[in-house]
């Protein structure tokens, strides 16, 4: 079914119900043709990381950022990349690690943000932030740690509620789902100066200088000496419609993904004047769910939240859509595919 017809249907079930429609997402429901909500696909060790000690060890291994040539290099300057990590409250160890390495980097320069944050600070280029939500069990040592730390942004949905930490990191699960898409929707209303927003998860360990490196390749062929010539051979050809001013999405893997600010901003832009997205039905009244069918949901259930986000994305990045076609930079193991990419490590997964 089309735009135009779901538009239609859209406007007799308005229509006939007689009441007001709200807007996209604000419930934590979701219902899906042929869902089954007893499949659990879990993203890492059935969504939880490596025991503290593990991963102590693993944070220990980790080299310095092979991006920090580059980012010594004025086209740095033209990134401003956040990089927000999914947590819940009971994983205060696992973000401390975190802190203690690669945040706190001086090449590239890592500066902490979170919901307290008028605007970029000054002088960085890279910028992170925890992604928190409400568990109804942490709550409150949540707010004390990021008013001490200033580096945790509560997600929120558009009527200020906090999203729901669901007990597993589960990717199929509606709760990480809202969380993913509102985290997005803030960081480009939030901080209108980004160009770049990655959503990673706790267990992987991120490379900055190399993530803002593949994103300033990314604008032309010519645009780097270093990196454009072997990027744009690797990949694939940019789809019809893209230019150097399109954006692209770096990774096809949940755990670690980003776009570019340009592109999610125009999305969320659509998606406040249409609210559809292909396929999908914004149930009418007061019952607190809906349904959401996306073009291609696997046999094994529904998409995890990082195809659940593409196929948005994609729905409104066409050729002929109101958002210009993104690029997709894919991944496998953390590298960019493609033999020139080998050791260009953007992320490291810590199980």
């Amino acid at each position: 079914m089309g735009l135009r017809g779901i538009a239609a249907l859209f406007s007799l079930l308005a229509v006939a119900c007689a009441v007001k429609v709200e807007p996209l997402f604000r419930h934590p429901s979701i219902v899906v043709d042929g869902f089954d909500e007893s499949m659990n696909f879990a993203i890492s060790r059935n969504g939880k990381p490596l025991p503290v000690n593990a991963f102590r060890n693993r944070i220990a291994e980790m080299p310095s950022d092979p991006g920090f040539n580059f980012s010594k290099t004025a086209s740095f300057g033209e990134v401003k990349m956040l990089i927000g990590m999914l947590s819940t409250g009971r994983e205060r160890q696992y973000r401390d690690m975190h802190r203690g390495s690669w945040m706190k980097s001086i090449g590239p320069k890592v500066c902490a943000v979170g919901t307290q944050t008028g605007s970029l600070p000054a002088g960085c280029n890279v910028f992170a932030t925890f992604l928190l939500g409400n568990d109804g069990k942490t709550d409150a040592a949540m707010q004390r740690e990021a008013k001490q730390l200033g580096d945790i942004t509560f997600v929120k949905t558009d009527y200020g509620d906090l999203v729901v930490d669901p007990d597993t990191g589960n990717s199929n699960n509606w709760e990480i789902k809202v969380k993913v898409f509102h985290y997005f929707r803030q960081a480009v209303e939030h901080f209108p100066e980004v160009t770049h927003v990655i959503k990673t998860d706790i267990d992987a360990y991120p490379f900055p200088g190399n993530l803002a490196h593949i994103f300033v390749a990314a604008k032309g062929r010519n645009k780097d000496p270093e990196m454009s010539s072997m990027l744009f051979q690797a990949q694939a050809t940019p789809p019809q419609g893209w230019s150097s001013e399109g954006g692209i999405r770096l990774g096809n893997q949940g755990q670690l993904y980003g776009y570019s600010a340009s592109t999610l901003s125009c999305v969320f832009k659509a998606l406040r004047a249409d609210f559809s997205v292909n396929g999908t039905l914004v149930s009418p009244g007061d019952t607190q769910r809906k349904l959401i069918k996306g073009p291609a949901i696997p046999a094994s259930g529904t998409p995890g939240e990082d195809g659940f986000f593409t196929e948005m994305v994609q729905h409104f990045a066409t050729p002929n859509g109101k958002c210009r076609p993104t690029w997709n930079l894919r991944t496998t193991g953390g590298v960019l595919e493609g033999a020139n990419f080998r050791d260009f490590k953007l992320w490291v997964d810590m199980n």
